[in-house]
């Protein structure tokens, strides 16, 4: 029958023809998790850029393990304002009454219907949501921009350029950064470039063309799994379920 559960491994199952994969696991967590954030911290630009900044290699220390502190607490709030939102708004889908077009707007939601009657804070939750969200976008066009100026102008054109051109090198990276944003796909480029640094941090034997053919057959077939899958939760080939939700206590 159609709509007959059928099993297909420890984390997929299938019901009607659709498979539905679990989410989270303790693996995925645990293992994903720790890449991530391994490339996050010790070889992506944003971050070396800060350590750099700081004027010696103790201070950059302290700088990893109070980001890791500050990080950690950040995740533990972002926790409670899911379980929050659920605890609000399971017994009244804000989604199924049209109340919120996507999920991102719960937690807008949430703080208008709790705390919308008190003058002011409101706007103090979005001006902190959108100087973080500024924080993090500027930082990241930053370097963006200097890798451009220093890895690929400078080593290629011997000219050297004024200032009010060097500047408007810069801005015109971050316009096609900006425009190109929507694009962007961290997941495929993240892996390919933990392992390129792995592997001239523990294998220096290894030469520029093997970590160049390596670096590019891990991109593309990180491209392939990462837009398979996209394609396939697109489509309605893949579904993630989520808890039970209903409409019955709507007034």
């Amino acid at each position: 029958m159609s709509g007959d559960l059928v099993w297909c491994g420890p984390e997929i199952w299938k019901v009607g023809g659709l498979k539905h994969q679990t989410r989270h696991t303790i693996w995925n967590l645990v293992i994903g998790g720790l890449m991530y954030w391994l490339q996050a911290n010790s070889v992506n630009q944003t971050m070396v850029q800060r350590y750099l900044a700081l004027p010696t290699l103790r201070k950059a220390k302290w700088a990893v393990f109070l980001f890791c502190i500050g990080i950690s607490v950040l995740y533990c709030f972002c926790l409670y304002c899911g379980l929050l939102i659920y605890a609000r708004f399971y017994d009244c889908d804000p989604l199924q009454t049209k109340l919120a077009k996507a999920k991102d707007q719960l937690l807008p939601l949430l703080v208008m219907d709790v705390l919308g009657g008190i003058p002011g804070l409101p706007g103090i939750f979005l001006a902190g949501i959108f100087s973080a969200a500024l924080s993090s976008l500027s930082t990241s066009l930053n370097s963006i921009s200097a890798v451009v100026l220093e890895d690929f102008y400078k080593p290629f054109y011997s000219k050297q350029l004024s200032d009010r051109q060097t500047n408007w090198l810069l801005k015109g990276v971050v316009i096609v950064r900006l425009l190109s944003a929507v694009c962007q796909f961290d997941a495929i480029t993240m892996g390919p470039q933990l392992g390129v640094f792995t592997l001239g941090i523990l294998m220096p034997w290894v030469d520029a063309l093997g970590a160049l053919v390596g670096g590019l057959s891990g991109l593309v077939l990180m491209a392939c799994w990462c837009l398979s899958a996209q394609m396939a939760i697109a489509r309605g080939y893949i579904t993630h379920p989520h808890k039970p939700l209903s409409t019955s206590g709507c007034l």
